[in-house]
């Protein structure tokens, strides 16, 4: 089933979408894992069910995921309600445990069952679930609104339920309702959250703690709630429950507790459930991001989380707006922060082409992946699927991007080579912050490095660096230099730069604007020279008298200017009297303002000068009347012989200004022979003019004409 999200109600009650759609718990029975990678990437992502719900994924050894679709319809009245279903990790052997009617299950539920999480043992699944009887439309209390629901559990079977909670079915402006239940890792405790009423953007929350005493006794469960704690940390701010810490002394929630914060703005916290001590993991001074579905990895090293970090969204509109991913955090106090998917950014395997809300999630056994629900809009209709995502340890780096600020240094004027370090880790992250003594620097010549001293220090750019490199006593030749940095996790890594030390020098680059010339019409030919420093920089503003000319080794005087790109010169090299059929040598030597001097070398060829074309037009005669033939020939000749295969091109211009044209190509005779059919209404009664142009390589073009009367 596709979903319109954003249909009646539901646009307001959406709202609550991320709220009332928050993790499973982290069920696993408590044990002692291996420890985890320090950072993780993203392997691949796998969609497993189209549509899909809340996930919950078990750890007690089923490897079941539980999750919550809307497929079933009870009655024509009430239309289409959420059950809860199990399936295995790649998608495979759905099951639905709610599935069955009245008949079978006159104690469960009977509408909206939804947001599953499993019990560590596997024995069991808290979900939440519709009342029976409630004021307002059934679809107040699906997902994600969620309103009037009670916290239930049934066997993992679904053959056995029992309610947990029993709220009051109040009217709209005092409605109650439950969300997202959790158990803690011993299985002894189950946290939820319960709306009291109205207040806030999504109503007045708070957190709910008990101890969870059930057992199945001849094939039921019995036993219920016991010792129920309450925390409300702000009032009437939202407060929404989503994990145990593996020691479970503390859990994680997302709320809006700060001052003048916004839910849309919710930050993620921490709770001390003996002392009560909060800490905020996610707060921002600046940026009103979206932090929230909090779960921690089997191992407790990481937190992950969605988070609209780098994405603007319109809080009164962030149905149609927000975008989120999935991170990563570290307990205990969320530090070191790392994206994890890229749904929302061209370019990366996961990305769609649509704007994604990552959403509900739920840690895999083994702490390398978790399956998530995503919501998608491709800008016309709004879908749901559920994914895993496999991770994979990402080995931790120090990147470095070493540069220089010149290519080129000049001997004895620049003494200093100013060194620029760009410093990312393994996600292309700045790493700042680190002192001069994290970075080593080594100087190359011909494969022997020598330590030598550079103290670095960051620029207002986090993670750039710079340091100044002493080249005073330098030789002419290319060096490398290589700077080493550590960072505070002694992570280390290295960037190379090469640079050249040269004399002061002027070089030339000498061309001419033919490589051929043809005695008499070339004269004269076109010199340009570029002039350049050591160090490539253009050497501009010289003189006449800097340029010094030869040709084939004889002095010869070309007057040079300066053209509109600074150090390029342009000269007229008189070549009137210079031998055909071999090649000249034309050098150019230039001395600038310091005296210093270069020259460069350019040659070219004196060929022949090309013969013309000779072309004759004529008419078998002079006039015609309407409808006669006009037969035209063309002759092509290189003023003696004729010419076998040149192009002509035919061209009529008519006594009443129309143009026709043909063409052709001479045979062995130098001839192409041309038909044209008078047409008096078409052409009118006149002169008419025959222009013909013959081309062939080799040879320069030529052109004849001629002309022809028509008659009435």
């Amino acid at each position: 089933m596709k979903m319109r999200i954003a249909n009646n109600l539901a646009r307001v009650c959406l709202t609550i979408l991320l709220p009332w759609l928050a993790s499973s718990s982290l069920n696993t029975v408590a044990q002692v894992f291996a420890e985890g990678p320090s950072v993780y990437g993203v392997k691949s992502v796998t969609t497993i069910m189209e549509p899909g719900g809340r996930v919950s994924w078990s750890h007690s050894g089923n490897n079941l995921i539980a999750f919550d679709k809307g497929e079933q319809e009870r009655d024509e009245k009430s239309g289409v309600y959420y059950d809860i279903y199990t399936m295995n990790p790649d998608g495979t052997n759905e099951i639905c445990l709610t599935c069955g009617g009245s008949k079978k299950w006159s104690h469960k539920p009977q509408k909206h069952m939804w947001q599953p999480a499993w019990h560590p043992s596997g024995d069991y699944i808290a979900f939440q679930a519709e009342m029976e009887n409630h004021p307002g439309p059934s679809s107040w209390s699906g997902p994600p609104n969620g309103l009037y629901n009670n916290l239930w559990v049934m066997t993992s079977d679904g053959e056995s339920y029992l309610q947990l909670t029993d709220l009051p079915a109040v009217g709209p402006d005092g409605s109650t309702g439950i969300l997202h239940p959790v158990f803690s890792h011993d299985g002894t405790m189950l946290l939820w959250s319960e709306r009291l009423g109205p207040g806030d953007r999504w109503g007045e929350h708070l957190l709910r703690l008990a101890d969870f005493n059930v057992s199945v006794v001849d094939g039921q469960l019995q036993g219920g709630l016991e010792n129920i704690r309450t925390y409300q940390l702000e009032a009437p701010a939202f407060h929404e429950s989503h994990d145990f810490s593996p020691d479970d002394d503390r859990i994680i929630f997302a709320a809006n507790l700060e001052q003048d914060q916004d839910a849309t703005e919710m930050d993620i916290y921490t709770l001390d459930i003996t002392t009560e001590a909060l800490t905020n993991l996610t707060r921002h001074e600046t940026d009103d991001w979206w932090d929230e579905l909090p779960t921690y990895s089997p191992d407790g090293s990481k937190i992950l989380y969605i988070s609209s970090s780098g994405y603007e969204f319109d809080p009164d509109n962030w149905l149609d707006t927000l975008r989120t991913d999935y991170w990563l955090m570290d307990p205990p106090d969320g530090s070191n922060k790392q994206r994890l998917t890229f749904f929302n950014e061209p370019g990366y395997p996961e990305h769609t082409g649509k704007r994604t809300i990552a959403s509900d999630n739920s840690w895999g056994p083994d702490g390398m992946g978790f399956v998530a629900l995503l919501f998608e809009d491709d800008g016309e209709q709004d879908s749901t699927r559920i994914v895993v995502v496999e991770l994979e340890g990402v080995v931790p780096a120090v990147n470095v991007v070493l540069s220089t600020d010149k290519a080129n240094y000049v001997s004895d004027v620049d003494t200093t080579a100013v060194l620029t370090a760009v410093v990312t880790d393994e996600n292309d992250d700045a790493i700042s912050g680190l002192v001069s003594s994290a970075f080593a620097t080594t100087l190359a010549l011909d494969g022997d490095s020598v330590a030598v001293t550079v103290t670095f220090t960051e620029t207002a750019t986090a993670g750039t660096y710079t340091g100044n490199l002493d080249i005073s006593s330098a030789d002419d030749v290319e060096y490398v230099v290589e700077v080493s940095v550590t960072d505070n996790g002694d992570i280390s890594g290295s960037g190379t730069a090469t640079f050249n030390v040269v004399s002061e020098s002027v070089n030339v680059a000498l061309s001419t604007d033919k490589s051929e010339y043809v005695s008499d019409p070339d004269a004269p030919a076109v010199l340009t020279a570029v002039v350049t420093d050591e160090k490539g920089d253009a050497i501009s503003g010289l003189v006449s008298f800097a340029f010094a000319t030869t040709l084939d080794r004889a002095s010869v005087d070309v007057t040079f200017t300066e053209t509109a790109t600074a150090g390029t010169y342009t000269g007229n090299l008189d070549i009137s009297s210079a031998a055909a059929d071999q090649e000249h040598v034309v050098e150019l030597s230039v001395t600038d303002t310091r005296a210093i001097s270069g020259s460069g070398t350019a040659s070219f060829t004196i060929g022949p000068e090309n013969l013309t074309l000779s072309v004759t037009a004529i008419t078998d005669k002079p006039s015609y009347v309407n409808r006669e033939n006009v037969l035209i020939t063309i002759t092509v000749t290189d003023g003696a012989s004729p010419v076998e295969g040149a192009a002509v091109h035919l061209k009529i211009d008519t006594a009443n200004g129309k143009i026709r044209t043909d063409d052709g190509t001479t045979g062995s005779d130098g001839t192409a022979r041309f038909q044209y059919k008078v047409n008096l209404k078409r052409d009118g009664g006149g002169i008419c003019t025959v222009n013909a142009t013959a081309a062939k390589d080799g040879l320069e073009s030529g052109s004849g004409s001629t002309a022809f009367e028509v008659t009435e």
